[in-house]
């Protein structure tokens, strides 16, 4: 109950929803922004897992990432 609850806080207080695709600019390059999902929350930071790079620290391509550093996707229908 507590955990959902958290979720929902979190959702609304960092403007995104977890199952959410955003762009995650990378740390390691420079303006270079990838595809990710978010997955989840801490305090500070947004858990989003990486599903445009073949490689990454962890094996599950989940980071925490500043705020800063995720935007939401613009859809544009064509």
């Amino acid at each position: 109950m507590c955990i959902n609850l958290y979720i929902l806080i979190m959702e609304k207080k960092m403007n995104y929803q977890i199952g959410e695709e955003v762009w995650v600019k990378q740390a390691d390059m420079y303006d270079c922004w990838t595809k990710g999902v978010v997955v989840g929350f801490t305090p500070k930071r947004i858990k989003i897992k990486d599903i445009t790079r073949d490689y990454y620290k962890d094996e599950n391509k989940i980071g925490n990432v500043k705020p800063s550093n995720v935007k939401k996707i613009d859809w544009v229908a064509q």
